[in-house]
Order: C-alpha cells, then structure tokens, then sequence
C-alpha cells in the first residue's frame, strides 16, 4: 500500500528532530563543590589535655561533625625547650595524637612552629645557625611521624609569617631555607605557609607587632617557588575589623573597633573584600591556597557569647559560598581547604593569661567546645529546641559543611531553611 506524502513529511520530521536532539550536547549536571573541612586544635600540647582517652574521645567527636582533617603543632619550644635536649616524653605525645587520629579516620596536618626563646636569640645573632638548629629539630618531628605510622599530606613551615608573635623570623630568605629543610624531611608532603590576613594600621606594622597583608605579599611572592601552598588566615569581625571612619578621636576608635555594637558586628561578619584580595593574588601566583583558619570567641559581653559565634559562622560561610560562586564564574581557583578555629578552648596557663582572660583582648574561648569537652550553640541543633533535644539533634556546624559543598542550585533552598533555624 502506498504511503500518503503527509504521512512521509511527518516522519521524516521526526527523524530531523530526533537526530537535532542526540545532536545537541547534554547539559552537564552541576558538580558539588570538593571542599574539605579541618579545624586547628592544640590539646596534644598538655599531658592535661593531651591524654590518649582525651584525644581519642574529643578526635572522634570531631570527626561525626563532618571534619576530614586536625591541624596541630609540634611546637618546638616544647620539643626542644633547651638547645640539643629533645623532650621525648612531648614528642610521644604529638606521635600519639597523630596515630589516634589516623585511627578515628583524621588526616593530621601537622605545623612546624613556635621556635624556643635560645632559638629566637640564635636567629638574631646568626641566620645559618638557626637554619641548621631547625634541620635538626624537623628532623625529630620526621622520626616521630614516621613512628606514628602516617603520611601527612601538608606540613605547614611556621604560622603567620606576618605576625611576630607567633614567627619571628622576617627575612624572606631564611623562610625559604625552612620551606627547604621541611621539604628535606617530608619530600612526599605539600609545603605550606600561612599569613594572617588583616588590614593592620600603618603605626602598628612599623612597631613590628604585625605587618599589613598588602605590604607583606610582594615580600613572601619572592620566595614562592619554596613552598606549594598558601594558608590564608581571615577573621572578619575579629582580628579583621575596619579601621577607617568618622572622626579620629579614640572614643570613636574605641566605639568602632574595640567595642562595636550588633550591627557592626553582622556588617564585619560577611565582609569577604579581604580574603577576596589576597585569595586572587596569591592564586596568581599559580600556587594552591586554602582558609587556614576562621572563627569567633565566646568570650564575655565585649566580644560574643556562644549565640554570636554560632551567628558568625553562618553569616561568615553564606557569604563565602556566594564568593566561591563568583570565582568559580570567573574562572578563579576556588581553595581545595576551609580551615575552622578551634576545636576546643584553650584556657590561659598562668597568671597574665588568666588576667587578660578577662578583658576585651580576643586571644581566648575561641573553640566550639569549652575546655571540659561540651560542645557549644555551633555543634549543636535548632535554638528553638530544648537543649536535650538539640544535642541529639545534627548540628549547625554539620549543615554548614553540608551547604558549602552542595552544588549552588541547592544553595537557596538550605539557606532558607537555615534561617528558620
């Protein structure tokens, strides 16, 4: 039977339309951002803090929160207290904390940090010496890691580089002579640096307290090719906070930077401008960076209570997630790493500490548990539950990871939920 020509244009039609279809490309499915999360914690210091039980139950409560990874130091001043005398005992203790975390599925991230006072001296008075001293130190730190049975993936030289308080060392060379001998001791390890990212007045960078990120950069870019990566440390409404504004009088100093209400504290919180700046600078430098470090203390009326430290990490990571979203658009590297501080207080150890505890100085109670272990508002469920139900319940920190990862077209939908939470 013949077949009508209609008939004939319809198929043929749907043969066109049909090879149109496979013809066109799928559209790709949006990929979830690969971030991995770790938080700083410094309980391996102490035998108090320190014990294998300790570690063990607070590695493990860490871990169900959705964090990968525990940055720690093995603090020389502790290791080496007196020149050419290694504290096994301490070593042993760092050793421990890395095998339980290997145990508790934790990648350690161990920093090479804190030099001793007959270091700080030795640096001053000759450069080569202090080099060698360090050799000599990371090699200590490279018997015991090997000991622990693990393999860290990063080894971060020193902390800060721009903060004398925590690094002494300024000169660019000796730097990249330490970046030199940690890769010597871990050559299978990702050599990272850190710098706190922080708008510091010009008065205080020429005291020699800190120095302004934006002078310190071009001086650390001279020596990239020693390390691989780049921690940036942000802390917006907390180390980070403005400086410009009306009137130069030092109530309105006060009023503005030292004691701000709650409205300059949301308005601090979301400020990315920063991180935004030095993220793309140093990603211009075709090297791999991450946030080394972001949080908010609980400590007192003048600075937060665990509410605001609960309301810095939303606010600080919604604002973020849209950054990524804008760099990824503009074909910028997004971080591979969002660094947390802390995982626990650190309650001061002498009398100044103790001292200063009470005071406005933001040095302490930053860590989302208290120094007993509870786990404060950001580990936490909905405030709107008691809190008996609430600690059972997934925590806010738990979400936070969730929604950083979740691809952007989820994005809307979490935060809504977020804010009727």
């Amino acid at each position: 039977t013949a077949i009508s020509q209609p008939k004939l244009e319809k198929e043929a039609n749907v043969a066109r339309v049909e090879k149109s279809v496979e013809a066109t490309p799928k559209k790709e499915a949006e990929k979830p951002f690969d971030f991995k999360f770790y938080v700083t914690d410094h309980s391996p210091r102490f035998a108090d803090t320190g014990s294998p039980d300790k570690l063990r139950a607070l590695y493990r409560d860490i871990k169900k929160d959705g964090i990968e990874q525990v940055r720690y130091d093995w603090d020389w001043n502790l290791i080496e207290q007196n020149r050419g005398e290694i504290n096994s005992d301490q070593l042993e203790r760092f050793k421990s904390a890395a095998q339980i975390m290997k145990e508790e599925g934790l990648d350690p991230l161990i920093i090479l940090s804190n030099p001793p006072e007959w270091a700080k001296k030795l640096y001053k008075e000759n450069p080569g010496e202090f080099v060698t001293s360090y050799k000599n130190y990371t090699a200590e730190v490279k018997k015991a890691v090997e000991a622990a049975g693990v393999k860290p993936e990063t080894v971060q030289v020193l902390n800060e580089l721009n903060n004398p308080a925590y690094t002494p060392v300024t000169d660019m060379e000796v730097i990249g002579q330490l970046c030199d001998a940690a890769r010597e001791a871990f050559p299978e390890g990702k050599i990272m640096v850190s710098f706190l990212a922080a708008a510091i007045p010009e008065a205080v960078s020429k005291s020699g307290l800190s120095e302004n990120v934006r002078t310190f950069l071009p001086k650390l870019k001279t020596i990239s090719d020693k390390f691989d990566k780049v921690a940036i440390d942000y802390y917006p409404g907390g180390w980070q906070r403005p400086i410009s504004g009306e009137g130069g009088k030092i109530v309105n100093l006060i009023k503005r930077v030292v004691l701000p209400g709650t409205a300059a504290y949301k308005e601090m919180f979301k400020d990315m401008s920063l991180f935004q700046e030095t993220a793309e600078e140093v990603a211009s430098w075709g090297k791999q960076y991450e946030l080394g470090e972001t949080g908010f203390p609980t400590k007192g009326a003048y600075w937060g209570n665990e509410q605001r430290q609960r309301y810095f990490y939303d606010s600080f990571f919604r604002h973020f997630k849209h950054l990524m979203v804008d760099f990824k658009a503009r074909g910028v590297p997004l971080p591979d790493k969002l660094g947390l501080y802390q995982a626990q207080n650190e309650p001061p150890r002498n009398f100044i500490g103790k001292l200063m505890r009470k005071t406005p100085y933001p040095e302490f109670d930053w860590g989302m548990r208290d120094e007993k272990g509870n786990r404060k508002a950001i580990l936490q469920g909905s405030l709107r539950a008691s809190e008996l139900v609430r600690v059972q319940q997934e925590s806010r920190l738990s979400r936070i990871i969730h929604y950083m990862k979740s691809p952007m077209r989820e994005t809307q939908a979490i935060e809504t939920q977020q804010d009727n939470q």
